[in-house]
């Protein structure tokens, strides 16, 4: 079973000698720092080497919502196309660590597909779980269980990141952005879960104490995650 993911990780480590072949090892990506800004001009792609990045959306009426956490062996944007993707005029890259990157020209991805068929068939797997997890959120959208949406969250953000030994690093206006919760809502939920020892929270760090509590017990759509 293909799972979602709202945090992307390792789906192009293995070609980083080939990435680097194409393009150019950036200083040092400082916190809060926007890589591709909604309605930019500028086509560059990112392989992150280190760090996260946040990928959201943006509304013509400014509403931002996130869609996915991007971690080191990510790309973003990928475009086998030469034309530019409609999509990414309301897209936003921004770091949330300091971010190691390899930067190259969006077009490049063809390049790199010719030279490597490992690779080609990489960006289709890196479709396939993008697809599926959009398709994931718009199920987890019809369900108006806040509990839900919140664990539910929570799980799929940690369960393939057993490095970071369970620890959530989302604000709570993060949390709200992903599920189009209130800062209100996610803020009960949390005490729910606190109180009922499934998570820990302290010092604004949030770690999972019992990650099957949040699959089986708060979760209803056990078939998804």
């Amino acid at each position: 079973m293909i799972f979602p993911r709202l945090y992307v990780s390792d789906d192009f480590a293995p070609f980083t000698e080939l990435i680097k072949g194409y393009g150019t090892q950036m200083p040092k990506i400082k916190r809060d720092t926007v890589l591709h800004d909604a309605n930019g001009a500028k086509r560059t792609s990112y392989f992150i080497q280190s760090g996260i990045a946040r990928l959201s959306f943006i509304n013509e009426e400014g509403t931002e919502g996130t869609l996915f956490f991007f971690g080191k062996g990510s790309i973003y944007p990928i475009n086998i196309m030469e034309d530019k993707l409609s999509t990414e005029n309301y897209l936003q890259l921004v770091s949330v660590t300091e971010l190691d990157v390899i930067a190259f020209p969006a077009r490049r991805v063809l390049d790199m597909c010719a030279a490597s068929a490992e690779f080609n068939l990489a960006i289709i797997n890196h479709y396939v779980r993008y697809v599926n997890v959009l398709l994931t959120k718009q199920l987890l959208n019809s369900y108006n269980d806040s509990t839900q949406l919140v664990s539910a969250l929570l799980f799929l953000y940690v369960y393939e990141q057993p490095e970071q030994n369970s620890l959530v690093d989302l604000t709570q206006e993060q949390i709200a952005q992903v599920t189009g919760l209130s800062r209100t809502q996610v803020t009960r939920v949390l005490k729910i879960l606190r109180d009922d020892r499934v998570i820990e929270t302290n010092r604004g760090r949030l770690q999972i104490l019992d990650l099957e509590a949040l699959r089986n017990r708060y979760t209803k759509m056990r078939g998804l995650i």
